[in-house]
């Protein structure tokens, strides 16, 4: 836990860091060209991957997802992709984390050892003239 006083009082920060460590996540070094000459590679969003961040959603928007087989109560779908455009079969990559990945999960904050909202806390930090991050 962090802790800051200001003007005799003691404020507090604390986080949980949450394992998500990965033995299969989307590789952004990942590049393939089709037999008809379309690129395929991983997205965040409309830029495409250059490095991998475990709390951002990646994708590659040139291949569709097809189900061969539906799931069950007993086992999941069998599915594989294909190049939206000239529709090959196409086995995007993957790799495991070589390190440990952690994000960021909940967020405790305390005055003079006292659990309080954000809210509270914010409220007492400026009226101390406590400094707080930008987006605090």
């Amino acid at each position: 836990m962090t802790h800051i006083v200001k003007d005799g009082h003691t404020f507090g920060v604390e986080r949980d860091l949450l394992e998500v460590t990965s033995l299969h996540r989307p590789d952004p070094t990942w590049q393939y060209t089709d037999a008809a000459g379309h690129v395929h590679q991983w997205h965040t969003g409309r830029i495409v991957a250059t490095s991998y961040r475990p709390d951002v959603h990646y994708h590659i928007p040139t291949l569709v997802l097809i189900v061969d087989v539906p799931a069950t109560e007993e086992y999941p779908a069998a599915t594989h992709h294909e190049c939206r455009q000239c529709g090959e079969t196409i086995e995007p990559g993957y790799r495991a984390d070589d390190h440990t990945q952690y994000i960021g999960g909940t967020m405790r904050y305390y005055v003079d050892d006292r659990p309080v909202q954000k809210s509270e806390f914010i409220e007492w930090a400026k009226r101390v003239g406590l400094p707080l991050p930008e987006g605090f």
